[in-house]
Formats: C-alpha cells, sequence, structure tokens
C-alpha cells in the first residue's frame, strides 16, 4: 500500500520549490539601474551619470499630462520621446513617442555601446506654455 502522507509531503516540496523558482524569476536583478525624472513643457536634458554597458538597455518610465496653470491632470494627453545620449559622441537612442497618461511603459533601446550617458526628454505635441509632462523612470541594463 503507498504511503498518501509521502506522496502528500513530496508534492508540498515540490510545490514550494517551484515557487520559490517562479518568485526568484519575477525580481530580476538588473546590472545597471539608474533613475530621471522630469516636468517639462518642452524639454529638459540631464547630466552625463548613467555609465552603461555594451548591452541591452531599456527604461521603464511614467507620466502624465497636466496644466501649466491649474495643475490639474489633463484629459488630452501628450506625447515625449526618452533620449539617451553618449558623451563626447553623436550617438543617442530613442524610446519613440509615448503617450504621457499615468500608465508605466517599458520601452527598448536595444544594445548601446559602452560609455557614460545622460537622459533627455522632449515633449513632441502640444503647447508647452499650456501643458507639460511631468514623471519619472529608470534606465536598466
Amino acid at each position: 500500500m503507498k504511503n498518501v502522507w509521502t506522496s502528500k509531503k513530496k508534492l508540498g516540496v515540490t510545490g514550494l520549490a517551484l515557487g520559490l523558482f517562479l518568485l526568484a524569476g519575477s525580481s530580476m536583478a538588473y546590472a545597471y539601474s539608474g533613475d530621471y525624472s522630469f516636468d517639462i513643457g518642452f524639454s529638459v536634458t540631464g547630466d552625463y551619470d548613467h555609465s552603461l554597458s555594451n548591452s541591452a538597455t531599456s527604461t521603464s518610465v511614467s507620466a502624465d499630462t497636466y496644466s501649466q496653470y491649474t495643475g490639474e491632470v489633463l484629459d488630452q494627453k501628450e506625447k515625449f520621446t526618452v533620449y539617451i545620449e553618449k558623451k563626447s559622441s553623436l550617438t543617442s537612442y530613442n524610446t519613440g513617442q509615448i503617450t504621457a497618461n499615468g500608465v508605466t511603459v517599458t520601452k527598448n533601446f536595444g544594445t548601446v555601446s559602452s560609455g557614460t550617458y545622460r537622459v533627455k526628454v522632449i515633449k513632441n505635441t502640444g503647447n508647452g506654455n499650456l501643458q507639460k509632462v511631468v514623471g519619472d523612470g529608470q534606465i536598466k541594463q
């Protein structure tokens, strides 16, 4: 006769191991993660403070559209683009247009060359005197 308790115990240990494996995979560590934030009517350029290696690079960014006068969130959502620019070079990478609607998105820059980079954010739509885009993000490798 098969011992039911032993079978349940083995199943429980296997389930626990699988759960820990999945949990570890969901909290992926990055070799580099650098923060940035912006509050723009037109554009902003940061300092060269992101040291990146020759590898795949992405940004997770969230922003929303606000009135320059009242500070209220607007229904009309503006678009913006995040760039990373390499120091002492004409090399830059960008995300393409992102809608400033309060949703966090992850965009890939592709594989970048090693070096020191700065973040530049440009608002692509609307009137900078009337609407602004406020947000923050992380550069990840």
